[in-house]
């Protein structure tokens, strides 16, 4: 009895564990769930030296990563993090005809991540490599433009230079595959430089283009400046001409040191500047441009517009005073008529004005009208007096 105990407790031990196993089991087999979804329909697009990968969104994940292989399968993860918005990647700087493997995981703030399915890509073997075809155009005293046609494919371009054609030439610039253009600047004025390029596709690199060359412009000359008052509101100014020039600015202050305004742009050696205060002292500055490039200012030049002319007469003291104007009687003069019974005996009209006094002869004109009235009355109480005296004389008779 004792022993059949034995026999039950050790099946039931048995089918215990059994079970617990079974569940072991079952959970094993059974696929966790994840916290974010897998990303799905990855697909890549190579060239010789970098390879597209894209996919679709994942909507419970937060940002993305991506895994890469460079020999299977021993993935490392890239020091990328994409964002959710955007699910793709161009990795580049690859080998051409290279295989490489990707992952790409969608991941979580919180930590949770899941990979897709690896996918295997090869780059392309790089083909004949275009040559370009370059230009060189002189920019400045300092600079050089270059341009030149794109080539398919290429990483970037290699820019070398020399100051012969057939020297040695060094790499100046390194510019990207999408640049067709270079300004080359901080050369010395009015020198020669030759130039030559290459396009390149990983560490491949294709044939140099053409030589070309460019000269820098010679600094534009600075003409000699002089200014001359004309009169009370304006000053002469020109200069010495400068070769090869298009237009010349003009610049003005009222200090030889102060800040110059521009006032107006020519084509000739001259300008005549209007409109200005007397008695005032301008200072100018002229520069030439020759179409490309601004040349320095002239040394400034002034000139003081004239003052305006005060009129004066003497005074018998020596004084100044307003001159005045005196009409004098000449010989053609016709006197002016006598009544009869009363001449005066006068001086010529001359005289008498330089014998007046000067208070004098200020006051004269203001009793001009009354004095005329005055007269007016005396002459015609004369003739009243006369005409009475004539008909009583013939009354008598």
């Amino acid at each position: 009895m004792e022993h059949m105990k034995k026999i039950n407790e050790k099946i039931k031990v048995r089918k215990t564990l059994s079970v617990f196993l079974l569940l072991i089991l079952m959970i094993s087999i059974l696929p966790i769930a994840s916290a974010v979804s897998e990303p799905q329909n990855v697909v890549t697009t190579a060239g010789p030296t970098s390879i597209k990968i894209e996919w679709d969104i994942v909507e419970d994940a937060d940002y993305y990563g991506i895994a890469r292989a460079d020999t299977f399968p021993y993935f490392e993860e890239l020091p990328v993090t994409i964002d959710k918005s955007t699910p793709y990647y161009e990795d580049t700087g690859l080998d051409p005809d290279t295989t490489y493997h990707y992952m790409v995981s969608a991941r979580t703030n919180a930590g949770d991540y899941e990979y897709s399915q690896f996918i295997e890509v090869k780059t392309l073997e790089i083909g004949p490599l275009g040559t370009p075809v370059l230009s060189a155009y002189a920019f400045s005293t300092s600079e050089i433009e270059l341009r030149w046609n794109a080539v398919d494919d290429a990483d970037g371009y290699k820019i070398y230079q020399s100051y012969e054609e057939m020297g040695s030439y060094v790499e100046i610039a390194d510019v990207s595959g999408t640049e067709t253009e270079y300004i080359n600047s901080g050369l010395d004025e009015g020198t020669t430089y030759y130039y030559k390029i290459a396009a390149y596709i990983g560490q491949e690199t294709g044939d140099f283009s053409n030589i070309v060359s460019a000269t820098t412009m010679d600094p534009v000359g600075i003409p000699i400046l002089t200014a001359t008052a004309v009169d009370t509101s304006s000053i002469y100014l020109e200069w010495t001409q400068v070769d090869n020039v298009y237009d010349y600015d003009l610049y003005r202050s009222l200090t030889e040191d102060g800040g110059y305004t521009k006032i107006d742009t020519v084509d000739i050696e001259e300008y005549t500047d209007t409109g200005l205060d007397h008695s005032t002292t301008y200072y100018y500055k002229v520069a030439a441009y020759d179409g490309y490039v601004m040349g320095e200012k002239s040394d400034s030049a002034s000139a003081t517009t004239k003052t305006p002319e005060t009129k004066t007469s003497s005074g018998g003291g020596g004084g100044t005073g307003s001159a005045k104007v005196v009409e004098e009687v000449t010989e053609e003069s016709e006197p002016e008529p006598i009544i009869p019974g009363f001449e005066l005996e006068v001086e010529n009209k001359t005289e008498a004005a330089e014998k007046v006094p000067e208070d004098v002869k200020e006051k004269s004109y203001e009793h001009l009208i009354p004095f005329s009235l005055l007269l007016l009355l005396i002459i015609i109480l004369i003739a009243t007096v006369m005409y009475i005296r004539e008909r009583r004389r013939k009354q008598l008779q």
